[in-house]
């Protein structure tokens, strides 16, 4: 993908129009808890809250409109919708440039 990767927040978005954000499992950064539960998925959904209320902010690209795609694979597809409801309490700001798109496979929601 030439989207530049942003999941670092030290990252400088510059000029880049597409910005892409990753992360490992919560079974790989909570271990067994995050396999089992799902525990672990609360802080990537908030940095991804963070990262998008920064760009939405600071950058005139983004005043006008920010589409954000997440494609969610099991504990992922959960980790989506958890986004989704952060997305909610979001700054008017940044829900009224807001066009969020989810694709789920699978959603497993462990103990949540």
């Amino acid at each position: 993908c030439d989207a530049l990767d942003v999941t670092d927040p030290q990252v400088a978005v510059g000029e880049a129009s597409h910005l892409k954000m990753g992360f490992d499992g919560c079974g790989v950064v909570a271990g067994l808890p995050g396999a089992l539960f799902a525990f672990g998925l609360a802080p990537q959904c908030d940095a991804v809250v963070a990262r998008l209320e920064a760009l939405a902010s600071s950058s005139e690209a983004c005043r006008q409109c920010l589409s954000v795609n997440v494609l969610g694979l099991s504990r992922g597809g959960i980790a989506a919708l958890q986004l989704a409801k952060k997305l909610e309490s979001a700054s008017t700001a940044l829900r009224d440039r807001l066009r969020l798109a989810l694709l789920l496979f699978d959603p497993v929601p462990g103990n949540l």
